[in-house]
């Protein structure tokens, strides 16, 4: 699994883990289980996203992934990386 998608507070923190190698493909599987989790709430929450666990990120990927819509949802009052080195 590449990645992991749990609510720390309900409704309210939900937490994004990546993990291990990450492509074009499992990032946005992971983007696309994240938007399933916004569609369930009424109002704007906070995003808490991981990137601590990953080895590997594939050349272009992150790029790839720019536009996808999880990144502008109106759900996502707030979102907290930790973990990206500056080359990715």
């Amino acid at each position: 699994m590449a990645h992991e998608i749990k609510w720390l507070k309900p409704r309210r923190v939900l937490y994004v883990n990546y993990i291990g190698h990450q492509t074009t493909e499992t990032i946005t599987a992971c983007l696309d289980e994240m938007v399933v989790e916004l569609d369930t709430v009424d109002f704007p929450i906070m995003v808490l996203i991981n990137w601590l666990e990953v080895t590997e990120t594939e050349l272009q990927a992150l790029f790839n992934v720019r536009g996808h819509q999880a990144y502008n949802h109106p759900m996502a009052a707030r979102g907290v990386l930790v973990g990206m080195p500056q080359q990715a």
